[in-house]
């Protein structure tokens, strides 16, 4: 997610508008990048907002602090603020570009009341730390949440917790105090080009930007009320596992006994293994499904809680990729389609993908506009219902489909209320 050089000087906008812009008053969607809190930018071409500003819309990317520039929390830096706190640095500045949005877009032909927010990964974190911040309140009616939703993440750090991380990590180093810190170059706090990404900077829970937990506040009430349109990859593990889809029998069965315990019989009941060949099946579908069940279930447990509808999809289609079609439907791998960026990337698309960007670019677009992804021919997509278990797939025939097995979310609601599943790793 590096393209084009990489600087301190990072705070910018970019914005796309129809040829016809002035004076009108069209809804706006503003975008934040993943990348871990570590990498990526708003200029990546697959973030390219041309064809999305073709059908009326304003779209915004927005760049905000990476890595320690943007998540450090030390307790001189806490020392320093008026609010006692320190690490949120990104996220203010996320903030603060919606403050611009809302204060400026008119005059790029926007509705500053018709804003929708959107992230996919780390920024759909951001989407959610967003909606549970005062700071948010009023800033926009809509949200979506790409590869975010769900009840296995990273868990975020109290301010304390970051503190000490920060603290672990100036004495790792060559500066041991913030006045030392300062005098360092820039270069010294990146991480080098091609190191393993370690989700060591990320917001976190200071009382004060964001309150509390996104899923803990938005259960007793404390978000901010929009819609939202949330789902995830069928394949969100694939770049993160050198056995995804290619598990050893033995290696599976003793990798089911550590993570699922007492529950492990259970689990190998609905998700039976006796080959090589089975246990990688088990595991693909298994993970699949656990990823679905946390998110219904993430749903579930604010449903009560929000007027705002949600609407949750289950993206499994893969971009065509000849050389590494064991990545399938993987993370990131839905952006050309849902911005309708084909253009975008070297790949040998099909009449299959030009039409499932149609459908998944209109769906976000119809959801900008008013609220609600439905429209002229698009297939029916229905809000979440915890009384009936679905959601869209989209897929070479994109449709509603119930969640899946009435005993797999059984086992998997079981599950999540264990202490295995607590503690659950996201992969």
């Amino acid at each position: 997610m590096i393209q084009g050089p990489t600087s301190e000087d990072c705070l910018y906008l970019n914005v796309w508008v129809p040829v016809n812009f002035k004076g009108r008053k069209l809804p706006v969607y503003v975008f934040f990048h993943g990348g871990g809190f570590m990498e990526g930018a708003g200029s990546v071409d697959v973030y390219d907002g041309t064809n999305l500003a073709r059908r009326d819309l304003v779209f915004v990317t927005v760049n905000y602090r990476l890595g320690a520039f943007g998540f450090l929390a030390h307790p001189e830096l806490s020392a320093e603020s008026p609010q006692h706190v320190s690490g949120n640095y990104g996220f203010l500045d996320a903030v603060a570009s919606l403050q611009w949005v809302k204060e400026n877009i008119a005059s790029f032909g926007g509705d500053p009341r018709k804003l929708t927010i959107g992230g996919q990964s780390a920024g759909s974190g951001l989407v959610h730390d967003l909606s549970v911040s005062p700071m948010g309140k009023g800033l926009f009616r809509g949200a979506v949440a790409e590869s975010g939703t769900s009840l296995v993440s990273i868990p975020m750090k109290t301010l304390a917790e970051a503190e000490k991380d920060g603290v672990d990590f100036a004495n790792s180093g060559s500066a041991h105090s913030l006045a030392e810190f300062r005098k360092l170059p820039a270069e010294d706090l990146l991480p080098p080009p091609g190191s393993p990404r370690v989700l060591r900077f990320a917001p976190v829970i200071d009382g004060w930007a964001i309150p509390d937990y996104p899923l803990k506040a938005t259960q007793e009430g404390k978000a901010n009320d929009v819609p939202l349109l949330t789902g995830m990859q069928a394949d969100e593990g694939s770049g993160f596992s050198k056995t995804y889809g290619k598990m050893p029998v033995d290696e599976w069965h003793k990798q089911v006994q550590e993570r699922y315990g007492d529950m492990a019989a259970k689990f190998n009941e609905l998700y039976p293994s006796s080959d090589d060949a089975s246990a990688s099946m088990a595991q693909k579908a298994s993970a699949r499904e656990r990823g679905q069940a946390a998110m219904y279930l993430w749903c579930a447990r604010v449903f009560n809680k929000q007027k705002g509808k949600i609407y949750t999809y289950y993206f499994n289609h893969a971009i065509p990729w000849p050389e590494h079609p064991e990545f399938e439907a993987f993370h990131t791998g839905e952006m050309v389609y849902i911005l309708s960026n084909l253009d975008k990337l070297a790949r040998p698309f099909t009449e299959v993908d030009r039409a499932a960007a149609a459908t998944t670019s209109g769906y976000l677009v119809n959801f900008v506009r008013k609220g609600d992804p439905n429209g002229k021919g698009l297939p029916r997509w229905d809000f979440f219902s915890k009384e009936h278990p679905a959601t869209l797939e989209i897929s070479a025939r994109t449709r509603m489909r119930p969640l899946m097995d009435p005993a797999k979310l059984a086992f998997w609601t079981t599950y999540f209320e264990s202490s295995q599943g607590k503690n659950a790793i996201p992969f």
